[in-house]
């Protein structure tokens, strides 16, 4: 089975990053962004959203969201289809850390 083909052009690609607000998905924003790609990001955190895309608003759609709310995702799918009329690539990096001992 063949694997997709690398993207080498990023120039217009409309990315949702959901859990853009720090670590991986924060970085990807960043350099996506410096590619000229169409980047949309979430998180609950939409203060923190709006600083990272700062001076790339033309490129940029804030989609502030709670995963554990089904009808916020929903929502925020619907407001990036009428924006951007669709799509082309979900990076789903969202994640949650819990400290805890081995023995818990």
């Amino acid at each position: 089975m063949p694997l997709n083909p690398p993207i080498t052009e990023w120039n217009n690609l409309r990315v949702w990053i959901i859990g853009a607000s720090t670590g991986i998905g924060a970085a990807l924003t960043k350099a996506l962004l410096e590619k000229n790609a169409r980047v949309a990001v979430s998180s609950r955190k939409a203060e923190i959203l709006n600083a990272l895309v700062k001076g790339h608003e033309k490129n940029a759609l804030v989609l502030p969201l709670d995963l554990t709310v089904t009808e916020q995702i929903s929502a925020a799918q619907n407001q990036l289809v009428k924006t951007w009329g669709g799509v082309d690539l979900v990076l789903y990096v969202a994640g949650d850390h819990k400290p805890m001992r081995a023995w818990d």
